[in-house]
């Protein structure tokens, strides 16, 4: 099928951003995709209601600068709160704290209190997951959702990379090893990826199930690697070695329904269909920062990290790179929620409608 090159849409988006490229590759149907511009909302200047809301299934979490809170998908703003040194924030719960945490408070979506974490560190939430990483980087605690410590892991080397699912958690050493736990703290696995001269992982991710591990690993000759987990042991199933190395953490995801893997290398960003073990790579620029998908749409969007801003990278059926824009901030962020594109960015939120005409 012949492909054109075409170009995205994006209506009512210069008073938003300063749009630097979009490029979109069309079938034969001269069909595209519109992405237009609902509204803007200012997280600093907009009141944010402490109220519950009607639904908290609607609200979307935002982290930017030195702000955290929710905005729904009608452009009400919620618990909008200013973060004196750091925050940790899930469609769930969110805290505020200082450099010396300890008795943080953390709150629901909705802005009620759940409880109080006791221990010593920083918050960490994933989903409804609750973690706090100890000072010194080389261990961590899970709580309930009141906040009571439930289980923990103490060793003695540094912590890089950390990840979890509903399934367990894949814990990425210094020393070159993935520790992967169940969600009740049994140590399920270790896994040492290895191939290289210098051991060390610098991404990883746990499949939903809990059957798979995904790494990036190593220094001289880094690679990434698929590992499957099944009854104790531990099979690769799939492997790649970079072209160059990078000794900054690089993103490994898997997809919602763990069919696909995402990671990211310089200037590359890689989808590996599980099921085939076909890749597929795109060319991008700057460093991937955050991926997420949009079932209604049947789109993925990456946002990357530029010298002078951000970049959004529109992703179909995770193999065909149909389209990206840029814009200046300092800080940025994207959500998804039906057919919309949240973006973040500094101190605004706006929604842009998803559409293909």
């Amino acid at each position: 099928m012949k492909k054109q090159r075409k170009q995205v849409f994006l209506i009512g988006l210069g008073i938003l951003f300063v749009l630097l490229h979009v490029i979109f590759v069309a079938d034969s149907l001269e069909t595209e995709f519109q992405l237009n511009a609902e509204w803007m909302v200012n997280i600093q200047n907009t009141a944010s209601s402490s109220n519950p809301p009607p639904d908290m299934s609607r609200l979307l979490p935002f982290k930017l600068g030195q702000t955290v809170g929710y905005v729904t998908p009608e452009g009400a703003l919620y618990n909008v709160t200013a973060v004196p040194y750091r925050a940790a924030i899930s469609p769930y719960f969110y805290a505020a704290f200082p450099q010396n945490a300890q008795n943080t408070p953390f709150f629901a979506s909705d802005g009620r209190p759940r409880g109080v974490l006791p221990l010593a560190g920083f918050p960490h939430f994933d989903e409804d997951r609750i973690y706090v990483f100890y000072p010194g980087g080389n261990s961590f605690a899970v709580c309930d959702s009141t906040g009571a410590p439930l289980w923990s892991h103490e060793g003695y080397a540094t912590i890089l990379t950390f990840a979890s699912s509903r399934s367990g958690s894949a814990v990425g050493l210094v020393d070159g090893t993935i520790l992967v736990h169940a969600p009740d703290g049994t140590r399920i696995t270790t896994i040492t990826p290895g191939g290289s001269v210098y051991p060390v992982i610098l991404g990883a991710d746990i499949s939903g199930s809990g059957e798979y591990v995904a790494s990036i690993s190593g220094l001289q000759h880094q690679r990434f690697v698929l590992t499957a987990i099944s009854g104790g042991t531990n099979t690769v199933v799939y492997h790649e070695y970079f072209e160059k190395d990078s000794n900054e953490p690089g993103l490994v995801q898997f997809s919602a329904d763990d069919t696909m893997v995402y990671f990211a290398q310089q200037e590359k960003l890689t989808v590996l269909d599980r099921l085939t073990g076909i890749p597929t790579v795109m060319s991008v620029q700057g460093k991937i920062l955050s991926i997420v998908e949009s079932p209604a749409t049947n789109l993925v969007f990456a946002l990357s990290r530029l010298d002078s801003g951000y970049q959004v990278y529109l992703i179909e059926n995770y193999n065909m790179l149909v389209g990206s824009f840029s814009f200046t901030a300092q800080h940025a962020c994207i959500r998804v929620f039906e057919n919309a594109l949240y973006i973040g960015k500094d101190n605004s939120m706006s929604k842009l409608v998803i559409s293909r005409k």
